[in-house]
């Protein structure tokens, strides 16, 4: 919506028929929410409440059935709002995408919402490599914390750190360090893809990158020492699992190489390529040659069949001294 410059989105919590195609009814498909009747603040939760498990959007209902708006600083601070945001990330595995309260104006909402969104755009340029660019307007700040308290701290849990790998044996450095820049970037491409794809589209990265990566990864780790090749097959499983589907699908090794294709030029043809974008562009690809509807049924079998493991995307780290100590200097950096 945002790169066809159309992103407003209306829907209703009910409505009857005969109304336009694109009114949606907010919980059929789109939303999935907590509940919203609470007496006090220790009584929030996150339970399922409306929408199915699998809708994309998830609403957070934070605000007290007495509508009290003096009590509002504190239910609208950002410590109560931090505590809510991470209670519900954990329970639900789903990062929160709209918040409802009473009294906006009170507390600390936009600045919370703000905090939550830099650091999600911090952790995407730390997963690719980004370096933020410079500040161009002026700093805004949120509510200080009282005088002799802490400030909440982050909101989204950590990054997961890669597995130290302490020794690189085996392999062909020479033929693993050609292979290595296309393998790493078709799978940093799905991984990063796969952390925000929505519960109901998980197996849709695997089917945007699985070609791509089994052709480009498995190249890098059939050459690459035996600790990389160990930590790595988990994805590289996974991959070659969604190529098989892919076949099943009735695509031959020709059209499943041409999907490679696609997402390599996709990926290269301008700098810091979003893989949410890329993977629209393959998906539209394959729903040209074999039906929109036998893409979805065949993800969500795929998506049944395969659960993603923890850890799924954690391919080791590799130290600038154990890279080079074992003629690995490509793995330096």
């Amino acid at each position: 919506m945002i790169t066809a410059r159309k992103n407003v989105v209306i829907v209703a919590e009910v409505g009857g028929s005969g109304t336009p195609s694109w009114y949606h009814k907010a919980y059929d498909w789109l939303f999935q929410e907590t509940p919203f009747s609470f007496d006090t603040a220790d009584q929030f939760n996150c339970a399922p409440n409306r929408g199915p498990s699998n809708a994309p959007m998830l609403l957070v209902n934070h605000w007290l059935s007495n509508h009290d708006p003096g009590i509002y600083g504190k239910v609208n601070s950002r410590a109560e709002l931090t505590k809510r945001l991470r209670q519900c990330i954990a329970q639900r595995g789903h990062m929160p995408n709209v918040i409802a309260v009473d009294f906006s104006a009170q507390g600390d909402l936009v600045g919370t919402v703000k905090a939550v969104n830099a650091e999600l755009l911090s952790e995407y340029r730390q997963l690719r490599g980004i370096k933020p660019p410079p500040p161009t307007g002026p700093t805004t700040s949120t509510t200080a914390p009282p005088p002799g308290s802490q400030p909440p701290g982050p909101i989204l849990p950590p990054l997961e750190q890669g597995t130290p790998i302490t020794t690189l044996t085996g392999g062909d450095p020479t033929a693993f360090c050609q292979a290595l820049a296309t393998g790493r970037r078709a799978v940093t491409a799905y991984g990063l893809a796969s952390l925000v794809a929505p519960p109901g589209g998980r197996a849709l990265p695997d089917f945007a990158y699985g070609a791509i990566v089994a052709r480009d990864a498995g190249k890098a780790y059939a050459v690459g020492p035996q600790e990389l090749v160990r930590q790595g097959a988990a994805v590289l499983a996974r991959a070659r699992a969604a190529v098989g589907a892919l076949r099943g699908l009735g695509l031959d090794q020709a059209a499943v190489d041409e999907l490679a294709d696609k997402a390599d030029s996709e990926l290269t043809s301008t700098d810091n390529r979003d893989p949410a974008v890329v993977q629209e562009i393959v998906l539209a690809d394959l729903r040209g040659r074999v039906g929109a509807d036998s893409v979805s049924a065949a993800a969500t079998a795929f998506s049944d069949a395969h659960p993603e493991p923890p850890g799924l995307f954690d391919l080791g780290d590799v130290s600038n001294d154990v890279a080079q100590n074992s003629g690995y200097g490509c793995l330096a950096g």
